[in-house]
């Protein structure tokens, strides 16, 4: 894996993860990215990956609520 990149603006930008733990081909890689939400309620997290060819995957969306 080469880049995880997540965007909280529907994919305008994207800011690069830290990869955490080890990055073995073909298993699941640990990652870190701060973030402080502007509000609270329904946030809409995108996350897309490069892997160590250099093909960017399609990118997954998840929505969660954040509350105090």
């Amino acid at each position: 894996l080469r880049y995880v990149e997540l965007s909280l603006d529907a994919g305008a930008t994207w800011e690069e993860a830290t990869l955490t733990g080890p990055n073995v081909e073909g298993l699941w890689v640990e990652w870190e990215h701060p973030w402080l939400p502007a509000h609270q309620g329904k946030q809409t997290l995108r996350m897309r990956v490069t892997d160590s060819a250099g093909v960017r995957r399609d990118a997954i969306t998840a929505t969660f609520d954040v509350r105090s």
